[in-house]
C-alpha cells in the first residue's frame, strides 16, 4: 500500500493461495471526528458499502460487510489495563500472530520468496 503512488490500490490486499481478501477505503472513525461527528452516534464506525472487503476465489468476488469499529473501545480497554489490570484489549496470543504475519510479509516482499506462518 502506498499513500504517495499516482494510483491508489486497495488499503488491504492479502493474497493466499486459495483466495485473498481485497479492501478499498479508509476507517470511517477519523473522518467523521474530523466532521465533528460523535462516537455516541447509533452508526458510528459503519462504513459505506463502497469502502466493504471482499473474498476473492478464481473468479468468485463475495462482498464482505466490514464490522463497525470503535476505537474509543480499544483506548478505554488500554486504560483500564493500565489503571485497573484489566485484561488487555487485544489477546496477546493475537497480537503475537499479527507480529508475525507483518514479520513475514516483509520478508517475502524483500526475498522474493514464500515465507512460512508457524500454525
Amino acid at each position: 500500500m502506498s499513500a504517495v503512488a499516482a494510483d491508489r490500490g486497495p488499503r488491504f490486499r492479502l493474497l493466499g493461495d486459495a483466495a485473498a481478501y481485497v479492501k478499498w477505503g479508509m476507517d470511517t472513525q477519523e473522518s467523521r471526528l474530523s466532521d465533528g461527528r460523535s462516537p455516541d452516534e447509533p452508526d458510528w464506525g459503519e462504513e459505506p458499502r463502497a469502502a466493504w472487503g471482499s473474498i476473492v476465489t478464481g473468479a468468485e468476488r463475495r462482498e464482505l460487510r466490514t464490522l463497525a469499529g470503535s476505537h474509543q473501545l480499544f483506548y478505554a480497554g488500554v486504560a483500564a489495563l493500565l489503571l485497573d489490570g484489566a485484561p488487555p484489549p487485544v489477546d496477546v496470543a493475537d497480537a503475537i500472530v499479527t507480529a508475525e504475519i507483518i514479520e513475514a510479509a516483509t520478508l517475502s516482499s524483500r526475498t522474493g520468496i514464500i515465507a512460512p506462518l508457524a500454525t
